[in-house]
């Protein structure tokens, strides 16, 4: 991991791969690597840091969770990614 200006850099060294996150992006990281989170406070922690309603940022987010799954830089219960 590596903080940027504009958000943060993920590397899966297996996979050799970089992921580049937003603001948002990096915010959901940092919050789960802090302590892992259900769904409703992950999207109450954003929602309330970016001043958006958590209906909006909900899909977006589960969205973003799916694809750090899919590239293997995070392990998600199936309560966790919404399913």
């Amino acid at each position: 991991m590596a903080r940027l200006p504009s958000g943060m850099a993920l590397l899966n060294m297996e996979k050799g791969k970089y992921y580049s996150l937003n603001k948002v992006g990096a915010a959901i990281w940092e919050r789960l690597q802090t302590s892992p989170a259900s769904m409703g406070t992950l999207s109450a922690h954003v929602a309330a840091r970016f001043q958006v309603s958590e209906d909006a940022c909900r899909a977006d987010m589960i969205a973003f969770l799916d694809m750090l799954r899919d590239a293997d830089l995070l392990d998600l219960s199936p309560a966790e990614s919404g399913e």
